[in-house]
Parts: structure tokens; C-alpha cells; sequence
């Protein structure tokens, strides 16, 4: 386990594809932004100035598939953030790439 999985309390499917994005992406190409901290299987990143976020969840999904939502800032409206897009079922492939585009 790398250090960027260190301090979460998450389960090993959550580590291990943050370990692959930032491997795909590179070192300090993302955040970690953990809204569920109660939520073992799910997390969010976000950019550096945190305007958008990739929530994924490994829950109830076979082995190397997610649920995902890209959300971004919204200030005018009363929740801070708004969901842009869902996937209610993507692979790991899938994933890294929506994380390249949004992140790079």
C-alpha cells in the first residue's frame, strides 16, 4: 500500500484504484476529498481548486467496476456542488480515463 491510501479508512478496492489513478495520472494530479468518510466503499477526488469532484463506489459492483458522478461547483445554487454526469456502471479503464480528462 502506498502512502496515498495510508491515512483512509477505506476498503482495499478504494486504495487500490486510487494507487492505479494516480499511477495513471501522476503524483499530485488529484485530491482526495472525502465527503464519506463513513463510506468504506466510496470516495471522492477533485481538482487542486476543487470545482470539480469524481465520486466512485465500489458497492454492490463486481470486482474492477464503479458507479460515477462528476459533479462541479455550483455557488449560485444552495447545495455548493451539482451533479454533471452519471454512470451507473463503469470499468476501471473507463474510470482512469474520465480522470485524465477532467484532471489533466
Amino acid at each position: 500500500m502506498t502512502s496515498l491510501g495510508e491515512s483512509l479508512n477505506k476498503d482495499r478496492s478504494i486504495i487500490r484504484t486510487l494507487e492505479q489513478i494516480e499511477s495513471e495520472l501522476g503524483v499530485n494530479k488529484f485530491i482526495i476529498v472525502d465527503h464519506w468518510d463513513a463510506d468504506v466503499c466510496a470516495v471522492e477526488i477533485s481538482d487542486h481548486k476543487q470545482q470539480l469532484l469524481i465520486y466512485f463506489s465500489t458497492w454492490k459492483k463486481e470486482k474492477g467496476h464503479y458507479y460515477a458522478e462528476i459533479e462541479r461547483r455550483n455557488p449560485s445554487k444552495n447545495l455548493p456542488f451539482e451533479v454533471i454526469q452519471t454512470h451507473e456502471t463503469i470499468t476501471l479503464k473507463e474510470l482512469i480515463a474520465l480522470c485524465k480528462l477532467n484532471f489533466s
